[in-house]
Parts: C-alpha cells; structure tokens; sequence
C-alpha cells in the first residue's frame, strides 16, 4: 500500500496543474457573474495561481511524481511531434467548429447570450468550455496561430505517458536481440503507432478540443492498473475520482470512457470504500463542471443545454433531443459493427484503420487464449501481464458499445482508437513470440501500421485535417509571417456597421476575431428560439441600419445560400473579399427585402441573357462574381466574359479574369441607345472555350442589374 498519490511524470503533473489553474479561474468567473461583478483580466487569474499554489504546497508531501525517465528514443519523440506541430500551426485554423463556437467559448468570463443584446453566441458554445479555456491563455501569449500549440504539447504529454505504459509489456520492455526483433519492440515506434490514429493526426494546427483530455484517460488507465491489487486510501480514490470529473469537464461526450473506468474500479475496491468516502468523492467528482451546469440551469432552464431537451425544455431550443443523424450505426448490425463502418462514414474518413480492426481481431484471439489457458495455470504465473491486458480489452469493448449507442461520430473516439491500438500492440507481440506463423503475420500487421501512419501524417500535412488547410491548398512562406504577430486582427471594417446577421455558425467566430465590438446575430436563432430572435432583430434593425454577413471564402453552397438570404427577406447589395491575418473572409452587405428577390447565375446553365431593349441612356451593370472554391482544382485559368449584341453582331465590353481566393462586386459603366439587343454574360477559359460543365470550380453570379441613371445620377 503506497500512502502517496502517484502521478505519472512532471509533464503530467504540469499539464494537470494548468488545468487545475483553468478550473479555479472558472470558479471566480462564476461567482463573479453571481455577484453582478466584473473583475478586470488578470485578477482572477492571478486569485487561481494563488490558491493553487496554496494548495500545492500544504499537500505537497502527499504527492509522488514519477520521473520521466528520458532517453534518447523519447527526446527523438517530442521533438518530432514539437516540429510536425509547430509546422501545421503555422496555418491558420480556418476549421468550421473552431469558428462557430470554439473561439467564443474561450473567452474567460461567464455571458448569459439570452439576456445580452450586443452578441447572440451560437448553441454549442454554451457546453461545457474547460477545453476551450486551456487554448485561450495560449492564444493570448502567441497568438491565433501558435495558439493551436496547445494539441501539439498535449501529445507530446500523452507520448510520454504511452512510452511508459509501453513499458509494463514484457516484449517491449527486454528488447531481444535480432534486427527484426529490435525493430519490432521499438517502443518509440509504438508510442506513434498508438498515439496517432488518423482523428488525432488532423487535429495539429487547430483549435479542437479532443485531443485535450488524452492525458487524462491515460492517467486513468494507469491508476486501474496499479491500483488492481493495492488497497487504496482516501486520497488515491479522490485524485482518480477527480480526474473522471475533469475527463467530463473536458468534453461531455467522454462519458462512454467515465462509466467503464468508475465500475472498474468500484469492483477492484468495492470492499474498501466507505460510505463517508462517497461524499467526498462525489464533490470531487462535480468541481471540474457543476458550475457550467449551475449556470446554464439558471440562464436557459437546461443544466446540458443545448443537449437533452426533450427532458428540460429551454425555450431556447426545440424541444428534442439532439442527434446528428448523419453518423452513427442505422441498425442493429451497423451497431455491432460500427468500428469498421465509420472508417468509410465520417467527416475524415480513415481509409487505413489498422489499429482498430486488427486491435479488435486481437483482442478476440486473446481473449480466447487466455480462457483456453487458465486451465493450465499460465494465468497465475504471468499474473501482470494477464490482468493488464484484460483490463485494456474490457475497457476497450466497453467503451466501443457505449460509443455506438450514443454518437458514432469518429472524432469522439480518439481515446477508443487508441485503447484499441494498445491491443493491437499485445497482439503482435504475442504473435511474434507463440504462434507458428507469428513472425510473419506480425511483421505484416507492423508494415501495414506504418503504412497508414505515414498516409494519415501525409494527407494531413497536404491539406486534409479538420481546417482543410497545408501545403496542397496554402503556400507556407506568406503564413510564416504571421507566426506571434497576430495577436489582434488587422482587418478595418467599416465604421458605419450596425449590426452582423449571420448566416453561418462561422460567422459568429469570424465577428469575435474581426470586429468584437460590433452586435452580432446568428440567423439560426429564428428557427431555434423565434421570440429571442425577434427581440434581438429589433432591438438593432432600423430602417437606416448597415447590416453585414460574414464568411469565410467558400461559396459551394451559393444557392442554397440565396434561397436562405430569400426566405429571410434580405437582398444581398455588395460583397468583397477581405484579407486579414487570419486568411480571406466574405464581408456581405444586406438590406431588408422590398420588392426585388435575390437570383444566382451557375457557368453550367449556359450564358446569362440580359435583356436591354428600349432601354437608352447612360446606365450601369453591376454583379456579384466569384467562383466555387473546391479543393478539387481545374487548374485551369477562368474569365468571366461580358458581351452585348446589336443587330447580330456582339461587342466585347468586359473580360475578367477569375481568382479562385476571391469574391467580388463589378460595375461596369453602359451607354444605351435603344438598339442593342442583349446582354451576355458567360464563363469561359483563357483560350475563350466555354467552361466545362464538368469543372467542380463553377463560376457564378449573383443579382446582375442594370441600373438607368437620371441627370441626378439616381437609379
């Protein structure tokens, strides 16, 4: 029995303490919203360093930190990731969920968006923002880019933890002696194999938060395993109860991973726990988030809004329970299954899941040898060995079923992988030391790991990772210069902006970035909460408002777009493509609808007529142009040309060349005389050949219209 509370290392610990700092300052915010108070930053920042520091030391003697033990694979290790990291941050994190709510659940203060007229949020935002605190301080010190650092050492934190777990596996820890069997029993190669499934390769460079609670898993599977046969006392049962409720904290849908880890333990100490112990446990347990869930209850009547509404019914979202049904098994044999299914169903689809189909192969064929064993009494005499690996695989298919009855979604399953990873690994070995054809399926199952490491770390590196940014769709060298200089945004919009109505999620953490100080609405609200919808809309919509949308330079969805810009009643009058620090962004103005509706021209419907017959006089047309911004590139050189007719001939007026990075407003100057016939706008390649309806980059337009000017030079 160990009186102290054992930690894995001194980078753990201070990983850990970060976060306990991060918890604190919570706290202070929460109460400080209670009191109507609004501390200046810096204040509570500075009241958590001191309480945590107070606490550290009054409990310091109760503490063992292992050391870290380095040797040269390890050091080869994190500086590796270091670099790999530091690169994929180099590009700005464009990602979708970053804009949409991760960058507005950083900032460090607690806003009831309900009750605030000045910004509407976005719904998730309102979940719990542990994790997204972590990133904030980051941001603050090195700026929106070197921000995304954080994922980068929290995987060098969670390498350090795997390397060492790695060790607990004869195999691995007495190397033998041949070349391939060197090879074989690298630790530091299965400290990547195990570490990097393809989720996690992706998230380098920006500012999810899922990689963030690794450590914490890691650590919780090591306290199972050294505390299997020891008796626990209080303190080691608060610190693992703790660690459950920060996991939680972190992100609620880590949950498929808390329920195995708690009845695990409860079973290996059911006897030892008293009941005096439980309340202290369960506070324990509830500090990381019950204030997210005491001011969520107390702003929007739902302690998980926006989640499980069915059940608590805020009037600020449907009542239902929400589901994305675009992931997750369908039925029952997509439900048993579903590990090998979302290979090919996800946002990032892993084309190369060695890790977790072999991991699950092998955890079957060991389960079957160590039952066909345990007659034997090979069980007893390898005891360790064996109940690790029993442990790993029950948490492993524990994990897998509560993962597919709930989400699905591959991204929430980081952890899963890498439990599954770690079997994979026991698998080999034992492959290679007791079976007759072991040594040639283990090295095939290690070439094909390697294999898809190398693919996923390529492929992300290109360009396919969760902000669909690297070297294949953004040169490196005009990032790099703004590496610890974008701290604030650069961008200067116009003073007279009134109001953002936004009609993206994006949006939402494109106004925090580039203009915080300006009111912001998401559109989304009208269907999720109408009344607080219509409150807000007037509260700041006047007839002479200057209203903006934001977003980011993506236009695929052009008319989906202006069917939605339709039904909401704004007409779309100008749009420029602003560059900032952060990358390019669509600021679009719009004004309530009169008479006039929006329309979208597509290069694939042919040339665009425009009737200008009888007209005569000095006049204008004007249009909104770009092309579809699509990762899959033409590489061809487009032109938008505009033509006129007369008597059956036709008069070049305009060619304009189209930048794939740009969406912009043309107006070209007319004099008609009443003879012309039409107007003709049409897509075309440098060498003048129609575009074809094949290229994925279509070329659109959007409200062309011609304008007759008055001596007045009104419309």
């Amino acid at each position: 029995m160990h009186p102290k509370i054992t930690v894995s290392n001194w980078i753990v610990a201070v990983y850990f303490l970060y976060m306990g700092f991060n918890i604190v300052t919570e706290w202070i915010y929460f109460f400080s919203w209670g009191a109507e108070v609004s501390p200046s930053f810096g204040m509570p920042q500075a009241a958590s360093a001191i309480l945590l520091g107070a606490f550290v030391w009054v409990t310091r003697k109760n503490w063992d930190v292992s050391a870290l033990g380095m040797n040269r694979e390890q050091i080869v290790g994190m500086m590796i990731i270091f670099l790999y990291g530091g690169v994929m941050s180099v590009y700005s994190d464009i990602a979708p969920d970053t804009l949409s709510y991760h960058l507005l659940a950083q900032k460090p203060e607690f806003i009831n968006y309900f009750q605030s007229m000045s910004n509407s949020g976005f719904y998730v935002a309102w979940s719990f923002s542990l994790s997204d605190q972590l990133f904030y301080y980051f941001r603050y010190l090195l700026g929106y880019r070197m921000g995304t650092m954080l994922n980068t050492i929290v995987a060098i934190v969670a390498f350090t933890q795997i390397y060492a777990l790695l060790g607990w596996i004869p195999a691995l820890r007495d190397r033998g002696n041949g070349r391939l069997e060197r090879i074989l029993s690298c630790r530091l190669l299965w400290a990547f194999l195990i570490l990097l499934p393809m989720d996690a390769v992706a998230m380098f460079g920006v500012y999810y938060i899922d990689l963030l609670s690794i450590p914490i898993g890691l650590e919780v599977f090591r306290l199972l395993l050294v505390s299997r046969n020891n008796v626990q006392k209080t303190g080691m049962t608060v610190y693992f109860v703790f660690l459950n409720g920060c996991w939680i904290a972190l992100k609620l849908t880590n949950i498929i991973y808390v329920i195995p880890c708690v009845l695990i333990y409860l079973y290996f100490h059911r006897r030892e726990i008293l009941w005096k112990t439980w309340m202290l446990c369960l506070a324990c347990f509830l500090i990381p988030f019950f204030e997210y869930l005491a001011f969520n209850y107390i702003c929007t009547g739902n302690p998980l809004y926006p989640w499980y509404n069915a059940m608590f019914q805020s009037p600020y979202y449907p009542i239902e329970n929400f589901k994305d049904t675009r992931w997750g098994p369908k039925n029952l044999f997509e439900g048993v299954f579903w590990i090998f299914f979302v290979a090919r169903q996800s946002e990032m689809p892993d084309w190369m899941p060695v890790g977790s189909s072999f991991g699950l192969l092998g955890a079957i064929v060991l389960s079957y040898h160590y039952w066909h064993t345990k007659q034997s009494g090979v069980q007893e005499r390898c005891g360790d060995a064996f109940a690790s690996c029993k442990i790993l695989i029950v948490l492993a298919f524990a994990a897998m079923f509560l993962w597919n009855a709930t989400t699905g979604y591959g991204r929430y399953y980081i952890f899963g992988k890498m439990l599954w990873g770690g079997v994979f690994c026991i698998f080999v070995m034992w492959m290679w030391k007791h079976s007759k054809w072991g040594k040639k399926i283990a090295l095939t199952c290690m070439a094909l790991a390697c294999a898809a490491l190398s693919l996923s770390v390529g492929l992300s590196a290109a360009g396919r990772n969760w902000s669909w940014s690297g070297f294949y769709t953004r040169p490196f060298m005009p990032e790099l210069q703004f590496v610890l200089h974008d701290r604030t945004e650069s961008a200067s919009l116009d003073q007279r902006t009134d109001l953002f109505l936004l009609s993206t999620g994006q949006g939402m953490g494109l106004a925090s970035l580039v203009a915080p100080e300006i009111p912001a609405l998401w559109a989304g609200w009208e269907s999720l909460a109408p009344s607080y919808y219509g409150q807000f809309y007037q509260f700041h919509v006047r007839p002479e408002s200057n209203i903006f949308d934001l977003r980011m330079r993506d236009m695929k969805g052009v008319e989906e777009y202006i069917q939605n810009q339709n039904k909401d009643k704004f007409f779309i009058t100008h749009i420029s493509t602003e560059s900032s620090r952060i990358g390019k962004y669509l600021l679009i103005s719009i004004q309530p609808m009169k008479e006039q509706e929006n329309h979208v021209w597509l290069s694939d419907e042919g040339a665009l007529p425009i009737d200008v017959m009888r007209l005569s006089g000095e006049a204008e047309l004007s249009f909104m142009y770009g092309t579809f911004m699509n990762v899959e590139r033409s590489g061809k050189e487009k032109h938008l040309r505009i033509t006129m007719t007369k008597q059956g001939g036709e008069k070049e007026i305009a060619d304009l060349p189209l930048d794939i990075s740009r969406v912009d407003t043309m107006t070209i100057p007319l004099v008609l005389n009443g003879t012309q016939d039409k107007i003709y706008i049409s897509a075309c390649y440098a060498d003048g050949s129609l575009l074809d309806t094949s290229d994925k980059n279509k070329v659109f337009v959007i409200n062309p219209t011609i304008r007759m000017m008055t001596n007045e030079g009104e419309r």
